[in-house]
């Protein structure tokens, strides 16, 4: 009978190696309780290299995990590349080595996915975050990247994102692309290694830079309108650092604006929506923080303008990695006649 029963063979990469076997597995079939799939593999219905193996065998990258075809559901094709188990095919399906591609080059093959792309690597993704777009949940920019990298060669790693911006925040996001790049970039942000520069158009007009320490803590929600905001200076809140230029001026009716630089050195919920509306300089559009409606293609504009990386990181990232402003915030720009050119923000801050 098992002479007969149909396979699934599928190989371990290199985010796979030393992994436990059941862990890998859960990510294949991820439909499966636990227990059913320690109860195949007592029976032999999940094989590593054509043998039995214990749910806590290490696997090794270039391992032929076979998985019988009934542990799968009808809609499970998560591994289509999977061939019957005794076929001649009997190699590691090839898998094109990730490109390096910069912003604005063309000669490599991009995913499908809903955003510009400013760099990828075979450890990290970063994109130009749109507009009103989620990053993770249904439908959002993480559940594209990880549909992305099906071909990627792991069976057992998932990217996703590496820090979080808000729906309607555009600008530079980082994916994971690999476990290793996964954990430095994670480390980098946990040890302040990595620089966050916003840019965004506030109401009122802010004379010369401030710096501004609260602390920052959850504090309501509507689950109707899917969003929650947060309190500043509770008494029992998170520290947010933020570090705000003037760049430009300009007007939005009679309302007088500031185009504001913001650093941050911490990356609490909301910090920059928070703390620039508690400073008085609430984000034109943010009307959950203050700011006043505006009837216009885009609502808020809060723009993550660059991420600065130490030189000689282990991922070989350029040490300033920029997104270019998305054409409804330029177009905001030249609507409140706000001058500043992105071309000479470093001469313009003096860097």
């Amino acid at each position: 009978m098992k002479e007969s029963m149909q396979f699934r063979k599928m190989y371990a990469g290199k985010d796979d190696d030393l992994r436990r076997l059941d862990k890998v597995v859960r990510n294949i079939l991820n439909r499966n309780s636990l227990s059913g799939i320690y109860q195949a593999l007592r029976k032999g219905l999940i094989t590593v290299n054509g043998k039995k193996a214990a749910q806590d065998f290490r696997v090794k990258e270039g391992d032929c995990i076979a998985v019988a075809e009934i542990l799968f559901t009808a809609d499970d094709a998560r591994h289509p590349e999977a061939t019957a188990y005794g076929s001649d095919h009997n190699t590691k399906t090839d898998v094109p080595a990730a490109d390096s591609t910069m912003y604005g080059t063309h000669n490599a093959a991009r995913p499908a996915l809903s955003a510009d792309i400013l760099i990828k690597t075979e450890d990290v993704l970063v994109i130009n975050k749109p507009y009103d777009r989620t990053v993770q949940g249904k439908g959002s920019l993480a559940e594209q990247v990880a549909a992305a990298y099906v071909a990627g060669g792991s069976l057992s790693f998932t990217p996703g994102p590496l820090h979080r911006l808000d729906k309607k925040t555009t600008g530079t996001l980082l994916f994971s692309q690999s476990l290793n790049g996964a954990r430095w970039v994670s480390r980098a942000f946990a040890d302040h290694l990595l620089g966050k520069t916003y840019i965004g158009i506030a109401q009122g007009t802010l004379r010369a830079p401030e710096h501004w320490t609260d602390d920052i803590i959850k504090s309501g929600s509507s689950k109707a309108a899917g969003f929650h905001t947060v309190a500043l200076n509770t008494g029992n809140g998170k520290a947010a650092l933020t570090d705000a230029y003037p760049l430009a001026y300009g007007a939005y009716g009679k309302m007088p604006v500031t185009l504001i630089e913001y650093a941050i050195t911490t990356g609490r919920t909301h910090q920059i929506r928070s703390q620039t509306a508690a400073h008085g300089f609430p984000l034109l559009g943010d009307t959950a923080y203050g700011g006043m409606l505006v009837h216009e293609p885009q609502d808020l504009y809060l723009h993550a303008l660059q991420i600065t990386v130490p030189r000689d990181n282990p991922l070989g990232l350029p040490e300033t990695i920029r997104a270019p402003i998305l054409t409804n915030f330029q177009k905001m720009l030249n609507k409140t006649l706000i001058q500043w050119d992105g071309l000479l923000y470093s001469t313009l801050r003096g860097t």
